[in-house]
């Protein structure tokens, strides 16, 4: 998604899609949840911070393609995330926000 942004802003300029996001695009994207599933490495993952609150990204796998370990390390290897935001990547947000919906 980061690499579509440009994209998307462009479009949300429209009187169709401010209609159907009244608080923009940016806002609307800042809603929803994002896994680091193929793309743990300091590029990609500097890309999504910069686009989305980092309390909206959770720990994902592209098992069998890649192992857990793999994202581990590229996470923990990247200096794109404190020991705290990636300790709440690999759980505390998912737990934070299937607390909400119960």
């Amino acid at each position: 998604m980061p690499y579509l942004i440009e994209r998307f802003d462009g479009a949300a300029r429209s009187p169709a899609a401010r209609a159907q996001a009244p608080d923009g695009f940016r806002a609307s994207i800042a809603r929803f949840w994002y896994d680091i599933a193929q793309a743990s490495n300091p590029v990609s993952t500097q890309a999504l911070r910069s686009v989305v609150p980092v309390e909206r990204i959770v720990f994902g796998t592209d098992y069998p393609f890649r192992t857990s370990l793999d994202h581990v390390r590229g996470l923990e290897t990247g200096k794109v995330f404190d020991r705290q935001e990636i300790a709440a990547i690999y759980r505390g947000n998912v737990a934070k926000g299937l607390s909400q919906l119960l």
